[in-house]
């Protein structure tokens, strides 16, 4: 576990110092030119280190409330905060924020730079849809994420490197409300251009593996691998989608909260969002689990 989180905070630092890099020369490259010499370069990585800090400190916010999640009273959800409560004292680790997502899709967010600010969103559907043992592998799967900080590395990924996604859904869910009618998907379809390359880097920042280790993680919490499959299980078939769930927060959810290719009712938002998916196919993590 610990060559976990060293990992994920090497994978962190290397965003982070990447993202300062790209963006404040370009961004002081371009103050400069229009006039503003070295101290527009200076300004540039003044800007690129704010939205950084802001990636990694305070985004999570951000985060939760795009896809909907409001906090999760122990009156509201007495069932929720204790599992969650019972796994962090058998482990040791600190309780997170506890979120609810009015959907009826099955399927849990996790967010947080490291576990001491870790929050942990269940849908509606997940908290009626699963028995205790179920949703106690649901939730280790989650905790465990966070313990680990691959919440940190999905986070960042998420603002500094997905952005093109997470604005273009933002401009989409606008033109489906209502707002300016046609010209509100003009932003979603502009940025949606940028999701090919956007989503590679998303890709190669998180890694195709980090759901199987969430997996294993999940076994070690819980010693009773049974649980997370007959989770996973109810998932199958689209049951995991959430109408709220922006595409570039897509690696963030334990399982792909979008519609499948070829659902009905699906567009350029669907369309576009689908490059940022990066679970392995539910059949073989439910494989892989009976075989623990």
């Amino acid at each position: 576990m610990n060559e976990q989180v060293a990992a994920n905070r090497r994978r962190t630092l290397l965003i982070v110092t990447g993202f300062i890099l790209t963006i404040g020369v370009v961004a002081g490259l371009i103050l400069y030119l229009v006039g503003m010499g070295w101290i527009g370069l200076v300004v540039g990585f003044a800007l690129a280190g704010g939205l950084a800090w802001w990636g990694l400190a305070r985004a999570d916010r951000f985060l939760l409330r795009i896809v909907g999640a409001r906090p999760a009273s122990p009156e509201e959800q007495p069932r929720y905060h204790n599992v969650v409560d019972g796994l962090c004292v058998a482990r040791g680790v600190p309780t997170p924020r506890l979120y609810v997502i009015d959907d009826p899709g099955i399927n849990a967010f996790a967010v947080g730079r490291d576990p001491e600010h870790g929050s942990l969103a269940a849908t509606t559907g997940l908290l009626e849809a699963l028995d205790r043992i179920e949703l106690e592998g649901v939730m280790a799967d989650e905790l465990g994420r966070i313990r680990t900080q691959a919440t940190a590395v999905d986070q960042i990924a998420a603002v500094l490197l997905g952005f093109p996604g997470l604005f273009s859904d933002l401009g989409f869910r606008a033109a489906a409300r209502g707002g300016l009618g046609a010209l509100g998907s003009v932003p979603g379809y502009l940025l949606g251009v940028l999701t090919p390359v956007s989503a590679r880097l998303v890709r190669s920042a998180v890694g195709d593996q980090e759901q199987f280790l969430a997996d294993l993680e999940a076994v070690g919490f819980t010693r009773y691998p049974p649980g997370l499959a007959k989770a996973l299980e109810k998932m199958t078939g689209g049951a995991a989608v959430v109408a709220t769930a922006s595409p570039a927060t897509s690696h963030m959810w334990i399982e792909a909260p979008l519609a499948p290719e070829g659902s009905q009712g699906t567009g350029a938002r669907s369309r576009f969002g689908r490059a940022y998916v990066l679970h392995p196919p539910i059949d073989e993590r439910i494989a892989a689990l009976h075989e623990l």
